[in-house]
């Protein structure tokens, strides 16, 4: 059991260093020891460490009771409470960890710029000294505090560095420091309960083996005084105490034995010696706990944004999104058609964001587009068409898709098919005009009166 603890006391010192800790059979293999402790134990790491006094031919680092190795944890413990900043160096590629998170199924990543500022918790260490039974029990605890409220923590899986004070500006490290010390309460609680209870059972066993004792003790003088007076009775009944001297002596001598017998099993006195063991053995099961905060460190980590760029043949847009590399979490995207959360995500025609249910096509170019997007109908076919592909006739106000709109041959302007004629003679499309029952354009009815009038002069001569 002794071992047991010396074993958890020492991993969670070396934790609390930050070092690299690996088993090997009964040994500790403590790599990467700062070096201000290195320095404060007079010997360069690694370390092997061992639990019992084994082949002292061997390297080893023994921590035992009493051992030199277990007094420099100590003593380091004791003489530290600094202030540690330490900075989580992520190495994150932008692009892998946007790729992990969104699929983009018809257009790609144009360009990616990279913003951060930073974030941090506390971690406070605390040494906590169970003194009990003439001796002692030492424990640490790391508690992780981030913005008011106690948060699991672990740093044994990233890559650490000394930080840079010029990056973080730290608040509220009081308010923490408070929360931690309310949290080691309650993660000490269950220990303080068990050995509490533990010292109540022993510590009744000895107030019972007191009573037990002075009960006896003062029976045991009663039935000593009883037998003196018996003895002192028949020495009475034997000869007339009077007339014989040695029988006087005898009677003397019994009486003064009564009297010590009384004395010493007296109840004041032996109350006294009861109250005063049970005082020492009170003394002997009391718990006193101490608890010293050892070291304060502020942990700090980027958080990342990103710019997106995204482009596909039709369109672009620009998406900003935020990562956390120490929860992994990144922005939710969410399509901006349905509003639903999705993995997978297209551009559409106008530049934005849609989810594979909310696809549509234009009914004249094919492109992608959304509900949003596809708000028009061509009034001659009635089929859902994008913004570029629906031409306004200039006649009659109406929307029409390029297949049933054309362009006056005289103004240029857009019209529908019902707003045009087609000039039979040349072919082309002009805009409907008042009485036209030949159906000539301008140019081809300016040709026919032309020929008319040439013909009916030439008649005439």
């Amino acid at each position: 059991m002794e071992e047991d603890k010396l074993v958890e006391f020492t991993k969670e010192f070396f934790k609390t260093l930050g070092c690299e800790i690996s088993e090997n059979g009964n040994l500790l293999i403590i790599k990467n020891v700062p070096e201000k402790f290195e320095k404060y134990y007079g010997k360069s790491s690694p370390y092997k460490i061992a639990f019992d006094r084994i082949d002292e031919k061997e390297d080893l680092d023994v921590v035992t009771k009493g051992s030199y190795l277990l007094k420099a944890m100590t003593s380091y413990l004791d003489k530290s409470g600094e202030t540690t900043l330490l900075k989580i160096d992520f190495q994150v590629n932008p692009e892998e960890e946007i790729k992990k998170r969104i699929k983009l199924a018809n257009c790609e990543i144009g360009r990616l710029s990279q913003k951060r500022k930073y974030d941090y918790f506390s971690r406070f260490t605390f040494l906590t000294t169970f003194q009990y039974m003439n001796g002692k029990e030492q424990v640490t605890n790391d508690i992780y505090v981030y913005k008011g409220k106690v948060i699991k923590g672990d740093l044994s899986n990233y890559k650490v560095i000394d930080g840079d004070k010029r990056e973080i500006n730290v608040e509220n490290i009081d308010l923490d420091y408070s929360i931690s010390r309310e949290e080691l309460k309650e993660q000490l609680k269950e220990k303080t309960t068990k050995i509490s209870q533990e010292l109540k059972e022993k510590l009744e066993k000895e107030i019972e083996r007191i009573e037990k004792h002075f009960n006896q003790k003062t029976i045991e003088g009663e039935e000593n005084i009883k037998k003196l007076l018996s003895r002192r009775k028949i020495l009475e009944k034997q000869e007339d105490p009077n007339s014989d001297i040695e029988t006087l002596q005898k009677l003397k001598k019994i009486d003064s034995e009564i009297e010590n017998t009384k004395k010493s099993s007296g109840l004041e006195n032996l109350k006294r010696e009861k109250e005063q063991e049970i005082k020492v053995e009170l003394y002997k099961h009391s718990l006193n706990i101490s608890n010293k905060i050892i070291n304060t460190t502020i942990i700090y980590y980027p958080l990342l944004s990103f710019e997106i760029f995204l482009k596909n043949k039709t369109s672009k847009r620009m998406v900003e999104v935020t990562h956390n590399p120490l929860t992994e979490e990144m922005t939710e995207i969410f399509c901006e058609s349905c509003k639903e959360k999705t993995e997978e995500f297209l551009l559409d025609g106008s530049g934005h964001l849609i989810c594979k249910d909310c696809v549509l096509h234009c009914g004249d170019c094919k492109e992608i587009y959304c509900k949003k997007c596809l708000i028009k109908k061509c009034n001659h076919c009635g089929k859902d068409i994008c913004i570029k592909c629906s031409t306004r006739c200039n006649g009659c106000g109406k929307d029409f898709c390029l297949s049933h709109t054309k362009k006056d041959i005289f103004d240029g302007k857009d019209y529908c098919l019902k707003c045009l004629n087609i000039c039979e003679k040349c072919g082309k499309y002009y805009k409907k005009v008042f009485g036209d029952k030949k159906k000539l354009c301008e140019k081809c009815r300016m040709e026919e009166i032309k020929k008319a009038t040439l013909k009916s002069i030439f008649r005439e001569y």
